[in-house]
């Protein structure tokens, strides 16, 4: 007959056993996963080629459209796999930037060269003419100077709008709750007293 002892020791290596398979399967079934878009990546060349080639073949076959829409669909399908949105945006603002601002001169770039390492940095921006046109100014000569991309904080009442909230998650905004933006007007009074003011309500 066992001793308690030796049934606890039986039952946590039973369990530690059980612990390990699972984590096994779940490493094992995350690199199958990683697989297929590992070859999409590595191998992304051959949708290129399938895009030209099926629109030659169905072109030849008398349907030209048919086969552009196709091609167009592959590239497509190649761009989104292999095409980061963050860095076309990025690439689209820059442009812009540049086509209104012909020269951006920083004062102590030097000190922006330091931050090449990848450590932690908070850049202060204050006061700012523009909320919009100022994150790009700053993010395109981080980008230029340092490689680095920079996410910048947005209201979470902007963060929350359409046009405004799609942008910000493209760029990996970071969404901050502003007290002011959740006040609500309410019903009240004051009352004076000599020199002091209470407000009831």
């Amino acid at each position: 007959m066992k001793s308690p002892l030796t049934s606890a020791v039986h039952e946590v290596e039973m369990e530690s056993d059980k612990a390990e398979s699972n984590s096994t399967r779940k490493l094992l079934k995350s690199k199958v996963l990683e697989v297929p878009h590992q070859l999409r990546k590595k191998y992304g060349f051959i949708i290129l080629w399938a895009a030209v080639g099926l629109d030659l073949v169905i072109s030849v076959l008398g349907y030209p459209i048919i086969g552009q829409t196709v091609s167009a669909l592959f590239v497509l399908v190649y761009l989104a796999d292999h095409i980061s949105v963050r860095r076309a945006l990025c690439s689209f603002w820059f442009a812009v930037i540049d086509v209104f601002f012909r020269e951006i001169s920083v004062g102590g770039d030097s000190k922006l060269h330091h931050l090449r390492d990848g450590r932690a940095v908070i850049f202060v921006c204050a006061p700012h003419v523009n909320q919009f046109i100022d994150p790009i100014v700053v993010m395109k000569t981080v980008a230029e100077t340092t490689g680095r991309h920079v996410s910048w904080m947005v209201a979470d009442i902007s963060y929350k709008r359409k046009i405004i909230g799609f942008f910000a998650k493209v760029l990996r905004g970071i969404p901050v709750a502003r007290p002011a933006d959740y006040e609500t007007a309410g019903d009240g009074f004051i009352t004076v007293e000599g020199t002091e003011v209470t407000g009831h309500g």
